[in-house]
């Protein structure tokens, strides 16, 4: 039997209304299994898992959201996803290395 090795791919999927929760989901594909998952805050704070809730997502709160993922085979990977309380979304691929893939997810205001 091959074991085919390779380092962590990382998926962000979110849920997000305005004013209320946002809830975002890191997952991550491996082998072997990472050793750890953990989300930055655009203050400089972390947590420990997979997954991120803000209940009452506001603008003060505004910025990029990074999970990575640990593995012994690669040291790190990750993807972020900058969030704008309050507005509508899109998204623009902004680089892709490796199994390095950024996601800024940025809004713009509706036309007055």
């Amino acid at each position: 039997m091959v074991d085919i090795l390779f380092g962590p791919t990382v998926n962000i999927t979110d849920t997000t209304v305005p004013g209320d929760e946002l809830r975002l989901i890191c997952t991550v594909q491996s082998n072997p299994e990472p050793t750890s998952l953990k989300w930055y805050k655009p203050d400089g704070s972390s947590l420990q898992g997979g997954e991120l809730v803000i209940s009452k997502f506001q603008r003060n709160q505004n910025g990029v959201y990074t999970c990575e993922a640990m593995s012994t085979l690669v040291p790190t990977d990750g993807r972020s996803i900058t969030r704008y309380a309050n507005e509508s979304t899109f998204v623009t691929l902004c680089k892709y290395h490796l199994s390095l893939l950024f996601y800024r997810i940025t809004g713009s205001h509706p036309p007055n």
